[in-house]
């Protein structure tokens, strides 16, 4: 796909009613609160920890899009293809707080229900015997 037609496709992306345009940056206010927060639990964190998530110098998310390439139809042209909106937080002020939480809180997500990948998910199911009617199946 030639640079003006994703260009193009991404604005078509970004003129919809899931992103609206802001007439101020609200980077440095975002930095800001999040600042206030760390220093709250400052007492709670060790010092690489605050050093870490406090954030300065954040820059706002980087918009882009990836094509779908499993939506091209058999007889298509590689301009065809849809794009899937992605908008990076690497850099953002909230990054390294949302890392950090992400670690603290996910032994709290799994349960008997949660497999991690595909090849977890594979031996998982090998060892079930799924009824169906009347036959017992064993993988």
């Amino acid at each position: 796909m030639d640079r003006g037609k994703y260009t193009e496709k991404c604005m078509n992306l970004l003129n919809t009613e899931q992103f609206r345009k802001l007439h101020k940056d609200p980077t440095n206010t975002i930095d800001y609160k999040i600042q206030r927060a760390v220093r709250k639990i400052k007492t709670v964190l060790s010092s690489q920890e605050y050093t870490r998530l406090y954030p300065t110098g954040s820059a706002p998310g980087k918009f882009y899009g990836t094509a779908k390439k499993h939506k091209l139809p058999t007889n298509g042209e590689i301009d065809d293809l849809p794009l899937r909106p992605i908008i990076s937080n690497i850099g953002t002020a909230s990054y390294q707080l949302a890392k950090y939480l992400a670690k603290l809180l996910s032994p709290l997500s799994t349960s008997g229900y949660t497999v991690n990948n595909n090849i977890e998910f594979i031996n998982h199911i090998k060892n079930i015997d799924i009824l169906q009617g009347d036959i017992f199946i064993s993988f």
